[in-house]
């Protein structure tokens, strides 16, 4: 219990590896990385701001971030991947510029399962039960900038949306993200939320569906 960022390293340590630490309740984040750093097996609970915050060109892998009172990983430029955000307040996964999130789960955070700004991928991830308030500005994936790939996702939720390509941060509608054979499981018609602009794959059911790349809700 430090009284700020129990690893606290930007603009001050690049290339670092962090491995198999356990950071928590610190009054800051709960680790702090600069860039090109690598992060592996470490578990941040129940830190003031996020879990484990990244600034630029980092992986960070089987991690475990739950309990923060911010979002559970957050970061730029860089790979989440194998990891556990859970009951969080903000986002389970923050991610923007060109960032991606693969095989992942993220489970009953308060804002986003997994929130994603400007060219970043979600791949192979599981959200579930996110957004347990149904805020309209919250989904169990949702983006917040142009230009990313949304694939192979599992969603469930009991409110809100399912997978929500959102305004961006200039508030116009985000364009140019593709949506492919992810499946969702809640009210129907919020599963797939997206304006024009972008390419998404049929959606159905399974029984139903002729395309490799139709996205699934039940």
């Amino acid at each position: 219990n430090w009284g700020g960022d129990v690893v606290g390293v930007e603009g001050s340590l690049r290339g670092g590896r962090f491995s198999r630490l356990t950071v928590s309740t610190n009054s800051g984040a709960g680790l702090e990385a600069s860039i090109a750093c690598l992060i592996s097996e470490c578990v941040a609970h129940a830190n003031r701001l996020e879990g484990i915050k990244v600034v630029d060109g980092s992986v960070v892998v089987h991690c475990t971030s739950s309990y923060n009172q911010s979002h559970g990983f957050y970061g730029p430029y860089s790979l989440f991947r194998g990891g556990l955000a859970a009951h969080n307040t903000g986002s389970g996964f923050y991610v923007y510029n060109y960032s991606q999130v693969r095989q992942c789960s993220a489970v009953q955070n308060d804002a986003d399962g997994i929130a994603l700004g400007y060219g970043c991928h979600a791949v192979e991830n599981s959200c579930q039960l996110n957004n347990g308030s149904g805020d309209a500005g919250f989904a169990g994936i949702r983006t917040f900038y142009d230009d990313g790939h949304i694939e192979g996702n599992f969603v469930r939720y009991q409110a809100g949306k399912g997978i929500f390509v959102n305004t961006n941060n200039n508030a116009s509608f985000s364009t140019g993200w593709t949506v492919v054979r992810n499946h969702t499981s809640g009210a129907t018609n919020t599963a797939y939320i997206f304006p024009a602009g972008n390419d998404i794959g049929p959606i159905g059911t399974a029984a139903a569906s002729t395309s490799p790349w139709s996205n699934l809700r039940n």
